[in-house]
């Protein structure tokens, strides 16, 4: 309170207020500035009791020496419960026109090491069992997506095969369908984007054995 400068302005004017009153001498004034003055300390001095109790000192840091423990029996808790495996890498949806095949073969097996065709061509007996599409897709400018490898017969679809693609200029992939030896005649396999938009297609034949 007596670190108030305003008591101390205050007191300058009563002082010169006094004197002014005594000189006219008007002793009920001077009684009346006077009582006022104190009036005024007092209301002063209870509001800043009352604002020390509702702003209590901020205590100093504490320094501690020595080596601190740190609780590590209590498991950490995570925000989000998602996990790994929960994060899926998603596949671009990218125009057919950002595609292009480099070539596709029908063929009767893949070396899968060297991703090339075994025994290719374009007529096939009906006791062949299982054919293969290996393809090579020019996605030198998009990124991860997926294509389609459709394979019908007398225009009736026989399977779906989606396969992913990554960029490269020369994306070797392939795939496998099992062929009804009931089921001889021109067969198509149609390359498609993830639009079902076709960019590429080759035909072939299977015949019957004699």
């Amino acid at each position: 309170m007596l670190n108030d400068p305003s008591i101390f302005y205050l007191g300058i004017v009563l002082l010169i207020l006094v004197s002014i009153a005594l000189y006219q001498r008007l002793y009920s004034l001077t009684g009346f500035l006077i009582a006022t003055y104190f009036m005024y300390i007092v209301i002063i001095y209870f509001s800043g009791t009352q604002r020390g109790e509702k702003n209590p000192p901020i205590d100093a840091p504490t320094n501690f020496s020595g080596n601190v423990q740190i609780d590590t029996t209590k498991e950490a808790c995570i925000d989000s419960a998602e996990t790994l495996e929960d994060i899926t890498v998603t596949t671009d949806s990218i125009p057919s026109e950002q595609l292009a095949l480099n070539y596709i073969t029908v063929a009767r097996n893949v070396d899968i090491k060297n991703r090339s065709a075994i025994d290719p061509g374009s007529v096939f007996s009906d006791s062949v069992g299982t054919l293969y599409c290996l393809s090579g897709i020019d996605n030198r400018n998009g990124g991860i997506q997926e294509i389609l490898h459709k394979w019908t017969y007398m225009g009736n679809t026989v399977a779906k095969v989606k396969i992913v693609v990554e960029r490269s200029i020369n994306w070797r992939c392939w795939s496998v369908v099992k062929i009804n030896p009931e089921r001889a005649g021109k067969w198509k396999i149609a390359i498609s984007d993830t639009n079902e938009i076709e960019f590429a297609s080759t035909t072939f034949h299977i015949i019957k054995s004699e």
